[in-house]
């Protein structure tokens, strides 16, 4: 393999990759008998005349293991604005991180790259390479206004429904002056200014509440106004019913939240079994995947595209 093609490979990202089709993803460098593989690089950033990225990459030598790792790196361009390119003029390591290797193996890994790159040139476009990091900086935008927080976590050993509200409860008006129906969830939920109750159609049971994210309870006193409003906007719309409301044989306990959030039921107290050839158990009387490891007596369960972890359950 040709250094060159290497270098480029440090330096490209998909709109330098659509250009130069010639090269794709990922790249291998072989050297003896260690394969080195780079990943697609990430731009950071170009200010002045410093670009910095990071790529991931992964290192193999011999018959041994496939270990996985990072690096940083810096490089210094310079710019001719009147044929619109960035010359590359030097280009540094800054970081390389794989969680077994020493810091001393991280550097002359560094070293041993840098020195596959250190007397090479390259040339690419200048606005490219501008339009690039707008899409660097466009994604950091949208990622610094994603809500991070993590949902909050409801346990129970018994029949229960968790019902969310978007927010805020957001009520509008009704062609009845006394009922104000609650537009940002899926399920029915409305509130009565006559008796001052909220009342909610789940499944087979209606449940009401003086307050709207507590309090709820099973009912059969179900006003006039609010069964005629709720068949009439069942008739015309979907309103969500639970699938796991629709089969249970009694009411559950009802849980709403204006705030994301998730629900783990298990059929009464955790009933643990062994994962065959580890130190691992997991709770057999859940739909969810509750493991539990042995050595740290720590509960873990992935949920939202996160893991969580707890001593209890509880």
């Amino acid at each position: 393999m040709k250094y060159f093609t290497v270098l480029c490979l440090l330096l490209s990202i998909n709109a330098f990759a659509q250009e130069e089709s010639q090269f794709s993803w990922p790249r291998e460098i072989q050297k003896e008998d260690a394969v080195t593989t780079l990943y697609q690089p990430q731009l950071e950033s170009f200010e002045g005349d410093i670009l910095t990225g990071r790529m991931a990459l992964s290192y193999k030598k011999g018959e041994g293991e496939l270990q996985f790792g990072a690096l940083w790196f810096s490089a210094t361009m310079v710019t001719d604005l009147e044929y619109r390119t960035v010359i590359l003029n030097s280009m540094e390591i800054t970081q390389t991180r794989f969680p077994d290797a020493s810091e001393e193996q991280s550097q002359k890994f560094s070293r041993a790259l840098e020195k596959e790159m250190e007397s090479w040139d390259v040339e690419m476009s200048l606005d490219r390479l501008l339009a690039s990091m707008e899409m660097v900086e466009e994604r950091r935008d949208l990622s610094e206004n994603l809500n991070n927080d993590p949902p909050e976590i409801y346990y129970r050993t018994q029949p229960a429904v968790l019902i969310l509200i978007d927010g805020d409860p957001i009520q509008e008006k009704t062609d009845d002056d006394n009922i104000e129906y609650v537009v940002n969830t899926p399920y029915f939920l409305v509130y009565d200014k006559k008796t001052k109750n909220y009342f909610i159609n789940g499944a087979k049971w209606w449940f009401t509440s003086k307050e709207v994210l507590s309090g709820w309870n099973e009912t059969e006193l179900i006003p006039e106004n609010i069964q005629k409003l709720a068949d009439q906007i069942m008739e015309m719309d979907s309103i969500s019913q639970d699938s796991a409301m629709m089969a249970m044989t009694e009411p559950p306990e009802l849980i709403v939240s204006s705030k994301p959030s998730e629900l783990i039921i298990v059929d009464g107290e955790p009933d643990y079994a062994a994962v065959e050839g580890t130190s691992l158990l997991y709770v057999k009387n859940s739909e969810e995947d509750i493991i539990m490891d042995i050595n740290t007596q720590e509960h873990y369960i992935l949920m939202a595209g996160r893991w969580f972890h707890s001593k209890t359950l509880k």
